[in-house]
């Protein structure tokens, strides 16, 4: 889940992150200090960054309860657009919100799509209400498109979160989503500990 940026000659990656930030629920900082924390260089986590080149946009559209709206969700996607039409090359979002459709889920999908045809992916949570989505809508990750990869939770086992939403048709692929440790500062790795 990367953005390529051109500065100076040099391609820095980064990663674009919907969230909440540290001192709310603290699960944007924790995304994204998985996602840009280096693997195999024996300090804190091993995270999915091959380098030590990595740059973070973190978008936030959502308030201290967790809350916002499709508009701002649209508006955030907006300012993707506007940077990839700048020349960064966003590859993927992460998208780690969701709820249930409104009259503006057009509005979402469509841009979505732009940002999607610029080169990127949105990889979207299914949910965590332990539903399956194919009979029960959510939004983003029952919307139909090339550039969404809905993704469930999984476990240590392997086998599906309890809490995790669920679908054949509308979910993807899991990975794992409990007991994650990330570089976000609690004083240790694991905010659980």
């Amino acid at each position: 889940i990367s953005v390529f940026q051109r500065a100076a000659g040099t391609i820095h990656r980064g990663v674009v992150v919907f969230g909440q930030s540290h001192g709310q629920s603290g699960h944007g900082s924790h995304c994204a200090g998985i996602i840009a924390a280096q693997s195999n260089n024996n300090v804190g986590i091993s995270g999915t960054a091959k380098s030590d080149n990595i740059r973070i946009m973190a978008l936030k559209f959502l308030d201290e309860e967790g809350s916002g709206s499709t508009i701002d969700a649209i508006s955030a996607y907006n300012y993707i657009y506007k940077a990839q039409s700048l020349g960064t090359n966003v590859v993927a979002v992460n998208d780690s919100w969701g709820g249930d459709a409104d009259e503006t889920e057009d509005a979402l999908k469509a841009v979505i799509e732009m940002v999607g045809k610029k080169g990127a992916l949105s990889v979207v949570a299914s949910g965590n209400d332990g539903v399956n989505v194919d009979d029960q809508y959510t939004s983003p990750a029952c919307i139909d498109s090339d550039y969404i990869i809905s993704v469930a939770a999984s476990n240590e086992n392997d086998e599906l979160a309890t809490f995790s939403n669920y679908g054949k048709d509308n979910v993807d692929i899991a990975a794992p989503g409990t007991n994650i440790l990330s570089s976000v500062s609690y004083n240790c790795y694991n905010p659980s500990i």
